[in-house]
């Protein structure tokens, strides 16, 4: 438990103490809870917001509850960009982290809290309709941006809008995909799989990885390629190597080329 005082400098200068005339609240009651004299009882590891609230002046503070030699974050699993939807938080999502074992779920705002981490470990997010996520955590402040799953058949076409701060993958040793779409292609049987890559932003460059090939595109594009696969799933990747501040909307055209049966 922690006493918290508030002062509040008057017209003429001066100081007064107005704990316990201030009006205080916390974020969320599972870190810490606060009475109206502003004692501080914390109820549970993570991170948290208070307020304080005087004659229409008001204070605000993060409160950071983790045992010593740890630390403790909190953020969103949030859809990228911001406005018509997106940059929203996405409930539902199960975010583990596997060094100590802790799990929670993100609420309705596709919010999260969680203490007693190591610097540097890797949160996991999880839900079935979404690609899963990583976040290292380094700070008290972590949102992580998260893909719905975007699956079709060879033949089938699919589009998505990349935004700014959209979701990269580390594609290494060909880089990393960044303002990123994973399209998950289902292939009926082996063959020659063409996949024609198109966006609607003159100036964007806008690439393609599937299976370890890195296809580097040129402005205004489009960009074709044809890949030999099996019978399964093909997983790829389109966007770009460097993140610009553009909303760019992706289409991509798929067909398979299956070779003619001996004879």
């Amino acid at each position: 438990m922690s006493q918290l005082t508030l002062a509040a400098i008057l017209t003429d200068g001066t100081t007064a103490d107005v704990t316990s005339l201030a009006s205080w609240t916390v974020s969320d009651v599972s870190v810490a809870t606060i009475q109206p004299s502003g004692l501080l009882t914390a109820t549970g590891l993570g991170v948290t917001s208070l307020a304080a609230s005087y004659k229409a002046q008001n204070a605000f503070a993060s409160v950071i509850v983790t045992p010593p030699g740890t630390i403790a974050t909190a953020g969103r699993a949030r859809l990228p960009g911001n406005g018509g939807g997106e940059g929203l938080g996405v409930a539902g999502f199960d975010v583990f982290d596997a060094r100590s074992g802790q799990r929670t779920t993100t609420n309705a705002d596709g919010r999260y809290t969680m203490g007693g981490l190591i610097s540097g470990t890797r949160l996991a997010f999880t839900r079935d309709d979404y690609e899963p996520a990583e976040l290292v955590v380094t700070n008290a402040f972590g949102d992580v941006a998260v893909q719905k799953s975007l699956r079709i058949t060879a033949g089938d076409t699919a589009q998505s809008q990349t935004a700014p701060n959209d979701v990269s993958y580390d594609l290494a040793p060909n880089g990393s995909c960044i303002n990123c779409r994973l399209i998950r292609v289902m292939v009926p049987a082996s063959g020659t799989l063409h996949l024609s890559l198109s966006w609607n932003v003159a100036s964007a460059v806008e690439n393609l990885w599937v299976q370890g090939q890195f296809f580097r595109g040129t402005s205004p594009g489009p960009l074709s390629v044809d890949v030999a696969v099996g019978p399964g799933e093909v997983v790829v990747y389109a966007g770009m190597t460097t993140r610009t501040g553009s909303y760019v909307t992706l289409k991509l055209a798929t067909s398979l080329a299956v070779p003619e049966p001996a004879r």
